[in-house]
């Protein structure tokens, strides 16, 4: 019917990049109220902030009614909470730690990695750009970061057609190791570290 029914994960982290480009949401992650934006934001973007209760939120679909102090009488079809905004710094916490734990496991840094492979379909929709923006993805692996789609499906494909293929797989295999990060303390600091916002 054309009419916007939600947010997809890459569309998430896209409208988040935008909004702390715009002043909308500061490095902590705090949806600003829209007097602390009157003058340095457009009156079309300012109309689309607003709350419901204490919840502040920021409407994609067109906003109904507010009375004099932005509280909106009911949510709109679509938007953005500040909820949403914490679920997203949680989830790029919890990535860019889990990196960095790797990493120190295998003894590198970013400057030994040669290539960073995004797969499956949030990774093959996702702006690298602005994952690096808000932090998801380190901006040290800036240009050595690319999108490979559904990876696991061609990887499938390969070893279905392919005996050397197979054998190469089963190799990997037996060199993979599992690593449990909630209990790492490098993970639980890393993690807080990872929380804020990059500032522009």
């Amino acid at each position: 019917s054309g009419q916007i029914k939600g947010i997809c994960g890459s569309g998430l982290v896209a409208l988040v990049a935008i909004l702390l480009d715009a002043g909308v949401i500061d490095e902590t992650g705090r949806l600003l109220d829209p007097d602390e934006l009157d003058g340095t934001v457009s009156d079309t973007l300012l109309r689309r902030l607003g709350k419901i209760g204490p919840q502040k939120m920021l409407a994609l679909s067109e906003p109904d009614g507010s009375d004099e102090n932005g509280n909106w009488t009911k949510a709109p079809a679509v938007f953005l909470s500040q909820k949403d905004v914490r679920e997203l710094q949680n989830a790029k916490a919890a990535i860019a730690a889990g990196l960095e734990v790797l990493l120190a496991e295998a003894g590198l840094t970013f400057r030994d990695i040669e290539r960073l492979d995004l797969a499956g379909g949030f990774g093959n929709f996702l702006n690298i750009e602005q994952a690096i923006r808000i932090g998801l993805l380190p901006e040290s692996l800036y240009g050595r970061i690319r999108s490979v789609g559904n990876s696991s499906g061609l990887g499938a494909s390969l070893c279905l057609l392919n005996d050397k293929k197979r054998q190469q797989a089963d190799q990997i295999r037996h060199q993979v190791r599992y690593i449990e990060l909630s209990g790492d303390r490098r993970f639980n600091d890393a993690y807080i570290d990872a929380m804020m916002f990059p500032e522009e």
